[in-house]
């Protein structure tokens, strides 16, 4: 599961469990274990849900969470990525080229959380289709580009 989120909201993660043993659940996140004194989480059970409550995101609390079941027959993992909310972005450069053939497109785009790629819809002006293009980020010095 991938979940957005603004910082600062309240976010909850169950896992629900059916097992036959009895299964023993663990909570990770980004590959360390959590318990009841982990911060800013409380970890609860109701009969076979199991859930981690993220009291409030913050960018120390955003990444990969997961819930693993394990009895004696095995186990199973599930996993839930936190991400902070990007906001909208925002268009910087004129929407009418200067040239007939080529567009150059600036935006600018905030997020709590490490953008890794932009997804672009463009249409010819008359064209009922968009075209996707996925555009990756590289990190020069303080600036993105």
């Amino acid at each position: 599961a991938y979940i957005v989120t603004d910082i600062g909201e309240e976010q909850e993660i169950a896992c629900v469990v059916d097992s036959s043993p009895a299964a023993e659940v663990t909570w990770m996140k980004d590959g360390a274990g959590l318990d009841e004194s982990s911060p800013d989480t409380v970890l609860s059970q109701d009969q076979n849900r199991h859930s981690l409550l993220i009291v409030a995101v913050s960018k120390q609390s955003v990444g990969q969470y997961s819930c693993t079941a394990s009895n004696s027959l095995g186990e199973a993992t599930a996993t839930a990525d936190i991400s902070g909310d990007a906001h909208p972005a925002v268009i910087l450069s004129n929407h009418v080229s200067d040239h007939q053939h080529e567009f150059t497109l600036e935006w600018s785009a905030e997020s709590e959380s490490e953008i890794e790629s932009f997804e672009v819809a463009v249409r010819k002006e008359g064209d009922n289709d968009w075209k996707l293009y996925e555009v990756t980020v590289k990190v020069e010095g303080n600036e993105t580009n």
